[in-house]
């Protein structure tokens, strides 16, 4: 078995400040850093080993490679050899940090063990685990989906049995996802009860993984935030152009828009991210929470909470709007230093859409449109299609814009749509939503 690689360096440690654990999973995570070794500041990185080519160490006071593969089990003994090294106490950390989702799981493990103060251990598994998350949800008021697990078969009946206004029209719906999965991957959409009942029943042993949810119509929204002690201190509500669970990449696509921070909508967007954050016990972190939108009586309910920063482009989608990073943001709020200076200016939003390798050419063009600033970033191969498709490679590309108000960047979104003649203009629908709080 390879062993565990860890390095201390003395000259680089202040006791005066408190220590951090960041595991730096994303490339973003270099302004994070940056903030730190500009400060002088405690940070120790936990890192897999082919993230040291990417990742400066220098600034670090130690750091520990894991061997094998990253689990909690290995992270665990990677740091305790780490600490010893370093002769400092075990429960030396002020901060545990990680930056996407898989890696949730395992700061919580670390803070049950390494934290001054372990809140993230009981915490942190409410935003992974999708079950816990409505369960939780649901004991502290907060409003979400009618939910069950999959292996639940009395539950599964009680909510099957009902039926919404909605539902009434347009029939039933229903969503089904894995416990614990990133994005939208293992989400599926259902329109019969009986598709769906045998679906459940081939899932076997394995149904207590899986949830259902009843769909929900309306806009998807979200709130991305900084907290700490337990209140966001930046905050950025946006609106999807259309549910997640029906991007296809083609004709409709990930569209993302910063809302108006003065709108009813925002305001009433942010007291429910509040709400959240309070009744899971956040203290500090990254956030990144969904809401479901209804059209028809203004409810606000949850999608999903995660506490880590939005995926995709859209902390790109912020950086545009605030001026600075998210990441050097939250590292500032770390330390303890001032970042009510951050304001928003204008508004900002987002395309990524697919397209063949036949007008790729044309999407790598910067184009002007009125009221809006386009910066076009390099496209990402993501490499062939599934077989039925095989004359075809799609790329992604994405397309940020800075406007000066919601309404401005969704035009821009439309005029984009028709000129890459895509299906945008007819998924983007601009709405005025003033019901009440």
């Amino acid at each position: 078995m390879t062993p565990h690689n860890t390095y201390w360096n003395e000259s680089r440690f202040n006791s005066n400040w408190p220590t951090v654990l960041c595991i730096p999973d994303l490339l973003d995570a270099k302004a994070f850093l940056d903030i730190f070794a500009n400060a002088n500041a405690n940070i120790i990185l936990l890192m897999k080993s082919k993230w040291q080519s990417s990742t400066s160490v220098d600034m670090a006071c130690g750091f520990a490679i894991v061997a094998e593969s990253f689990t909690a089990e290995n992270s665990l003994t990677a740091l305790k050899l780490l600490l010893d090294l370093a002769k400092l106490p075990t429960r030396s950390l002020e901060h545990i940090v990680c930056f996407t989702e898989q890696n949730v799981e395992i700061c919580a493990a670390l803070s049950d063990v390494f934290a001054k103060d372990p809140w993230q251990r009981d915490v942190l598994p409410l935003f992974r685990d999708k079950f816990l998350m409505r369960s939780w949800a649901k004991s502290r008021g907060i409003l979400s989906p009618d939910f069950a697990l999959a292996s639940d078969k009395g539950c599964l009946e009680k909510i099957f049995s009902q039926t919404t206004v909605t539902e009434k029209v347009s029939g039933p719906r229903f969503v089904t996802k894995p416990r614990t999965s990133m994005l939208c991957d293992g989400v599926q959409l259902w329109n019969d009860i009986e598709g769906l009942n045998q679906w459940l029943e081939n899932l076997g042993d394995g149904a207590s993984e899986y949830l259902v949810e009843r769909y929900q119509s309306g806009s998807l929204c979200h709130v991305d935030a900084i907290v700490k002690d337990g209140r966001s201190l930046v905050s950025i509500a946006c609106r999807y152009g259309c549910p997640l669970i029906n991007v296809d990449g083609v004709e409709n696509l990930l569209t993302d828009v910063t809302l108006d921070a003065d709108s009813i909508l925002a305001i009433r967007l942010k007291a429910a991210h509040e709400e959240v954050v309070a009744a899971f016990g956040l203290v500090s972190g990254m956030t990144h929470i969904e809401f479901f939108l209804d059209h028809q009586n203004g409810e606000i309910s949850l999608c999903e909470a995660a506490c880590r920063p939005p995926g995709f482009d859209f902390t790109k989608l912020h950086e545009l709007v605030l001026g600075e990073s998210l990441f050097s943001l939250y590292a500032k709020a770390l330390l303890g230093i001032d970042i009510s200076y951050v304001v928003t200016r204008g508004n900002a939003g987002l395309v990524s859409f697919g397209a063949s390798q036949a007008n790729a050419e044309f999407r790598y063009k910067i184009e002007k449109i009125q009221h809006a600033d386009i910066v076009t970033r390099k496209c990402i191969d993501i490499g062939q299609l599934p077989a039925n498709l095989p004359d075809l490679l799609y790329e992604v590309g994405r397309i940020l814009i800075l406007s000066e108000s919601e309404m401005l960047a969704w035009n821009a979104i439309r005029s984009i749509g028709n000129q890459y003649k895509t299906g945008i203009s007819e998924v983007i629908k601009p709405i005025e939503v003033t019901f009440d709080a």
